[in-house]
């Protein structure tokens, strides 16, 4: 599970959008763990990111941030790797818990 967000408005907050879903569906098919995921997805989203600023003439303060989540089927657990985003939230009833580094 991605959640994600980027920096700006209209048609180029779209397109970073688009960059990260797409590099991260391209990750989740190449790469099992959660930690090459991530090292696979930060490297496609830079690296993208940096020729879209070089053609485009876009604002070189643009950035995306992401947590990406891992929920095993057989465990109680949730597996998370934040790249700048702020900590995901877990709800349950009234309860509402961030998910932080243990």
């Amino acid at each position: 599970m991605i959640i994600g967000d980027v920096r700006g408005k209209g048609l180029s907050s779209i397109s970073d959008a688009a960059l990260l879903l797409g590099a991260f569906r391209e990750a989740a098919h190449h790469h099992a763990d959660l930690a090459g995921l991530t090292r696979y997805l930060e490297g496609s989203v830079t690296r993208d990111l940096a020729e879209l600023t070089e053609t485009d003439q876009r604002a070189e303060e643009d950035f995306i941030t992401a947590a990406v989540l891992e929920i095993p089927d057989q465990e109680p657990v949730i597996h998370v790797i934040n790249c700048g985003h702020p900590p995901p939230l877990l709800v349950r009833g009234q309860h509402v818990t961030p998910l932080l580094r243990s």
